[in-house]
């Protein structure tokens, strides 16, 4: 009997450590190419593009699946395996150097969307998150500004007036926001410090 539960201990934690009970593995991966929907399995947070990505990745017979930050052993071999069938088939039906062209129109993308941003808006963030804001006009009497605001692939978020508000004990006057903004929170523009940018 205890031989037993050793032998399906051992098959269990084998099964986990290659990702065969997680979405994505060898076998999952084979599945989707044969129905003819083969993914590409990024770990992390979803691209600010992926809609648009999507649209070239179809033209090469793929969809980009984003799993997400928490990603355990198990599932990150599993994810690992299930992208090299998916890149071996890719291999097979575009050609052998399919990367380098699709490179190209992905790069071409970026180029087109971050074009919309105009040269006078700066960017705020890291890793490709973040966005850009662009002061139009500054209000000193009222201690505002209107600031349009557009996220990572240069689609526009915002275009409105927001007001400085601080503490008591911190009160301060709007001088140099580009030096001033830590991020967008979605609503009020962050700065250093204890004030933010309220919208009005």
């Amino acid at each position: 009997m205890m031989l037993w539960i050793m032998v399906v201990l051992v098959t269990v934690i084998l099964l986990w450590n290659f990702g065969f009970l997680g979405r994505y593995n060898y076998l999952t991966a084979k599945w989707d190419i044969a129905k003819g929907n083969p993914k590409v399995v990024l770990i992390g947070l979803p691209n600010a593009w992926e809609a648009e990505l999507n649209v070239i990745n179809q033209q090469y017979g793929f969809t980009l699946v984003t799993y997400g930050c928490l990603v355990n052993y198990g599932d990150e071999n599993g994810i690992a395996m299930y992208n090299r069938q998916t890149d071996n088939y890719l291999t097979k039906v575009n050609g052998a150097h399919w990367k380098i062209r699709y490179q190209k129109k992905i790069d071409s993308l970026k180029q087109r969307l971050v074009a919309k941003v105009p040269e006078t808006a700066f960017w705020i963030g890291n890793n490709g998150k973040g966005n850009y804001f662009e002061i139009n006009r500054l209000h000193s009497h009222k201690n505002s500004a209107l600031v349009t605001i557009y996220d990572a692939s240069g689609t526009l978020v915002c275009k409105e007036w927001f007001m400085m508000v601080c503490p008591a004990s911190d009160l301060r006057f709007i001088e140099n926001l580009e030096k001033e903004i830590d991020f967008y929170d979605g609503q009020n523009i962050r700065l250093k410090g204890s004030c933010f940018l309220l919208p009005q």
